[in-house]
């Protein structure tokens, strides 16, 4: 059980923090790039006027879906706001703990 306290408490710490920070980051903003570039590239590929404005109503539409999907997980797992994000105050005291 000690060892157990010892190696969370070593996760919290700021570097175990911060690279998975950056690394959450840099994934997101991959993300969004591919989706960017393959939703371009399906509008741009269209052969003709009206298939482009329908494959952007179609990318628009799947864009919504997602808000959606987004909404519902938020309501069955009980995820918050960023907003209503408070950080957690006793930070110092669960590290002291796990020091000792």
């Amino acid at each position: 059980s000690n060892w157990v306290e010892l190696v969370m408490g070593q996760l919290w710490r700021t570097p175990v923090t911060v690279t998975c920070a950056l690394g959450a980051a840099c994934a997101k903003v991959l993300v969004c790039v591919l989706v960017l570039r393959v939703s371009v590239s399906v509008i741009l590929g269209a052969s003709s006027v009206t298939d482009t404005i329908f494959n952007g109503l179609a990318i628009t539409f799947i864009a919504d879906l997602d808000e959606m999907a987004w909404g519902m997980m938020r309501i069955l797992f009980g995820f918050g706001d960023h907003a209503e994000f408070e950080p957690c105050v006793d930070m110092e005291r669960q590290r002291a703990q796990v020091d000792r």
